[in-house]
């Protein structure tokens, strides 16, 4: 399991508040992170394509604008995360719980969430294209101008859940 080094998340930092003149992007693509613990850290915009999360603790971590692309984020912890326009299509979300995530914008099309914890997860304007939410937990989640087709929603919980395009 790889970790991330104190140099690395400041590089990342640096790029990030110099809109990439200074610094260095944080560049995981396919490194195994299963069972590691990031609580809270700023991974805006980093690339983190088919990298493998799976029983991480990822609880309140920013992975907005990040590219999680085909990852593997299953059975993680991602409370109150935020993933705002990230890219996580093709990803595996299975068994995860998202309690109250961000994931406006979000490119979801074709990710794996069956039976993924997502209450009151915000989906706004997202792509959801031929995802799999089977036997998700989506109550009083918000789906508003996302787009919906292919949407697997079998066995899901979408008690209270706003913009869903039957």
């Amino acid at each position: 399991m790889a970790e991330l080094s104190s140099q690395e998340y400041h590089l990342h930092g640096k790029w990030l508040e110099s809109n990439g003149s200074a610094g260095e992007r944080l560049n995981k693509a396919g490194v195994d992170f299963s069972g590691v613990e990031l609580y809270g850290k700023k991974l805006d915009k980093a690339n983190f394509a088919g990298a493998n999360f799976s029983k991480a603790k990822l609880v309140g971590t920013d992975f907005n604008g990040a590219d999680l692309s085909g990852a593997n984020l299953s059975g993680s912890d991602c409370d109150g995360g935020e993933f705002k326009n990230a890219n996580l299509s093709g990803a595996n979300l299975s068994g995860a719980d998202f309690c109250g995530c961000q994931f406006d914008g979000v490119n979801l099309t074709k990710a794996i969430c069956v039976g993924a914890k997502l209450p009151a997860a915000s989906f706004i304007n997202g792509d959801l294209t031929d995802a799999d939410f089977s036997k998700a937990d989506l109550d009083g989640a918000n789906l508003t101008g996302a787009k919906q087709g292919g949407l697997k929603l079998d066995g899901a919980a979408i008690r209270d859940i706003r913009g869903l395009v039957a």
